[in-house]
C-alpha cells in the first residue's frame, strides 16, 4: 500500500500538514467540504429570512406605535381632545361676552365671533299671575269666568344685592351650599340671618352617630357686632367656615374663601337693590 502524497496547504483542517488519498487515493477534504455544503447554504438561507422578519417586526412596531398615540389622543377618555367626548367640540368653539356690562350678561352658545353688549337698559323681572279660587270655580267671579288683576309690566321690582351661592364647610370634610335668587329680597342682616338659618334646616345630612339630621342642627347661625356668625351648634369643636361664593353675595359682602372666616360681614351693607 503505496502513500500518494504528502502535502501542506490552507483547508478546513487549518494550515497544517495533510494526507490525501490515503490507501484508497480519495480527496477525503473535498468530500467533507461537498458534504457540509448543503447545510451551509440552508444556514445561509436562514439568516435570510431571519433578516427579513426582523425587518418585518420593526415595520408593525412602528405603525402600532402610530396607532397607539393616535387612540390615546383622540379615543381615550383620560384626553383632552377625545373625538367621543362633546366637551371637545363644545371647547372648540367659544362664546364670549364683552363691553362693560359683560358682567350683567351670561352668553352660551357656540359661535367664533365675540357678543359685545352695548348697554342694559333694564334688568328682567319675573311676573306672576294670580287667580282668585272662586274666579276659577264660578263662585265669587262673573258668569263663571276667571278674573284677576292685570299684569302691570312696568312696576318697579326690588332685587336682592346678595343673590348667588355660599357654601359652608363644617369640620373635615362636609360642604353645605345655599343659594339665594334675585327676588330673595332681605330688609336687614336680621332677615338674612333667618334665612340662612332657615335654608339649612331644609339640607339634610348625617351626624357622626349616622342618624339622618338637618343641617340646623350642626350650624348656628347668630349675629354679633351686626354681622352674621357660623358656629359648631353641637358642641364637638368642629369647625365652621366660608368655603366659597359666587354672584353678588362674594360681591357686595366681600367674601373671601381664602381667609377661612366664619363670618358675614353684613354690617353697613346695602342688602336691596330699589332702583331696578
Amino acid at each position: 500500500m503505496a502513500v500518494s502524497s504528502v502535502s501542506s496547504s490552507s483547508s478546513i483542517y487549518g494550515n497544517r500538514n495533510i494526507i490525501t488519498g490515503l490507501a484508497s487515493g480519495m480527496d477525503t477534504e473535498s468530500m467533507i467540504e461537498n458534504a457540509v455544503a448543503g447545510y451551509k447554504l440552508k444556514i445561509s438561507k436562514l439568516n435570510q429570512k431571519s433578516t427579513k422578519v426582523g425587518w418585518q417586526m420593526e415595520a408593525y412596531r412602528s405603525i402600532i406605535d402610530k396607532m397607539v398615540n393616535f387612540s390615546n389622543k383622540y379615543t381615550s377618555y383620560l384626553s383632552d381632545t377625545n373625538l367621543l367626548s362633546s366637551s371637545f367640540f363644545n371647547n372648540a368653539v367659544t362664546t364670549t361676552t364683552n363691553g362693560k356690562n359683560a358682567d350683567k350678561i351670561s352668553a352660551t352658545g357656540k359661535t367664533n365671533s365675540d357678543i359685545q353688549f352695548l348697554g342694559v337698559k333694564q334688568l328682567a323681572k319675573a311676573a306672576t299671575f294670580t287667580v282668585p279660587a272662586g274666579g276659577v270655580f264660578g263662585a265669587g267671579g262673573t258668569d263663571g269666568k276667571i278674573t284677576a288683576s292685570e299684569i302691570d309690566l312696568n312696576e318697579v321690582k326690588e332685587l336682592s344685592t346678595v343673590s348667588g351661592t355660599l357654601t359652608l364647610g363644617y369640620g373635615g370634610g362636609r360642604t353645605f351650599d345655599l343659594t339665594f335668587d334675585d327676588l330673595d329680597v332681605y330688609e336687614n342682616p336680621k332677615e338674612l340671618q333667618a334665612a340662612i338659618q332657615s335654608k339649612l334646616n331644609g339640607i339634610q345630612t348625617t351626624n357622626s352617630k349616622g342618624e339622618l339630621v338637618s343641617a340646623g342642627s350642626m350650624i348656628r347661625v347668630s349675629m354679633k357686632d351686626g354681622n352674621i356668625v357660623f358656629s359648631d351648634n353641637q358642641g364637638a369643636g368642629n369647625s365652621v367656615t366660608i368655603k366659597s361664593a359666587t354672584g353678588k353675595i362674594k360681591d357686595t359682602l366681600g367674601i373671601d374663601p381664602a381667609e377661612k372666616s366664619n363670618t358675614l360681614k353684613v354690617d353697613g351693607k346695602t342688602l336691596v337693590d330699589k332702583s331696578a
